[in-house]
């Protein structure tokens, strides 16, 4: 048994030296001009290619990592332009969700009282959660909207 553990052993060792030695070889015998192996042709295809070619961003995606934040742009500045009575929101801490299979609700902190609400229940001064997510939660009060991040 010894002796089997002694040959797996010198085995491995041959077997890693010569992986090893490869890599070296290798490494060593590279050639040391960058300029001989890498020649780029360009032929008149990829030329005419380029000039036809104009490239154009598209930026009005929806942002795949913050799925809530689906506002348009002319629908934001007209609820700023209305806005002409500024509302007090409450000072509340959003400490994260709880969800099971059929229910999800949040956990708030507002004025060192601890709250565990589900979308639609009000908690102070007609502040009302209206969306819950994993990172934040959608608090109403009125005709306004704010989002509370963790």
């Amino acid at each position: 048994m010894i002796r089997d553990k002694r040959v797996t052993t010198w085995v491995l060792v041959i077997s890693v030296a010569l992986i090893w030695g490869t890599i070296i070889y290798k490494a060593i015998r590279r050639n040391p001009d960058p300029k001989v192996n890498s020649k780029i042709i360009i032929s008149p295809l990829t030329k005419n290619m380029k000039e036809k070619f104009a490239y154009k961003l598209l930026l009005n995606y929806p942002d795949p990592f913050f799925r809530i934040s689906e506002v348009n742009d002319k629908s934001q500045a007209n609820t700023i332009a209305k806005k002409a009575v500024p509302i007090n929101w409450p000072n509340l801490k959003y400490n994260g969700c709880i969800s099971n299979k059929e229910d999800v609700r949040v956990h708030i902190t507002y004025e060192e009282s601890s709250f565990i609400l589900k979308p639609g229940e009000a908690f102070a001064e007609n502040c009302v959660v209206k969306k819950i997510c994993s990172d934040s939660v959608l608090i109403v009060k009125g005709n306004e909207k704010k989002w509370y991040k963790k």
